[in-house]
């Protein structure tokens, strides 16, 4: 196994790639491949980036990214800095809250286990668990082209309704792939029907991205 670390100049961060095998690769193909999504917060796109560009993936057992940077804090006798202001596709301002959309696709676990279902398709799914995330990282690419808010939610709608495996993709306009608002504080979708939470908790690794 190997550790490979570049310094990012402009925040002063450090960049970490752990490899267990051999991924054949330049350092600058490397620096292509993750730097793009680590500084955006997404070390598991950049794994799944990495093992796609492996020529030899019989060699590589396992790669894992993260990014480790200092945590800012505020001077003393100076305010702390505002956060920015989430608004929602109703255009109305929710302090502590984010509207969440997705693009889902499932993966089948091999073996005996039963095949999931595409409910927006009505067939069966074969893929496995790695072919899901690269699928989605193509879609991630895809997104990543949009320059600014308006063809973002464009793409995503398109994407969404192309791609999706989820039931909330048949939605109408913005609509398309949404789960309704997420409760900074409850870790929850706010979204209710006659005074009752219709949705679960929302895994820990969806409220962290979120906020």
């Amino acid at each position: 196994s190997k550790v490979l670390c570049h310094d990012y100049e402009k925040s002063g961060a450090a960049f970490l790639v752990l490899v267990m095998g051999e991924l054949g690769l330049k350092d600058a193909e490397i620096r292509e491949v993750v730097l793009p999504h680590l500084q955006q917060g997404r070390p598991r796109a950049a794994s799944v980036g990495l093992r796609q560009l492996v020529s030899k993936p019989e060699c590589l057992q396992s790669v894992g990214c993260m990014r480790l940077a200092c945590i800012s804090t505020s001077v003393p006798g100076q305010p702390p800095s505002k956060r920015q202001r989430v608004v929602g596709v109703d255009a109305r301002e929710v302090p502590g809250r984010v509207r969440i959309r997705q693009i889902l696709l499932r993966a089948w676990r091999g073996g005996a286990t039963p095949k999931p279902e595409d409910p927006v398709r009505r067939k069966q799914i074969q893929r496995t668990s790695e072919e899901a995330e690269g699928q989605l990282l193509k879609v991630l690419d895809e997104l990543r082209q949009s320059k600014d808010g308006a063809g973002l939610s464009k793409s995503f709608t398109l994407l969404c309704r192309s791609s999706s495996e989820c039931q909330s993709s048949l939605q109408g306009g913005e609509l398309a792939g949404d789960l309704g608002w997420l409760d900074k504080d409850k870790g929850v979708d706010s979204q209710r029907a006659n005074g009752k939470m219709v949705r679960p908790a929302v895994p820990a690794p969806v409220l962290r991205a979120a906020f």
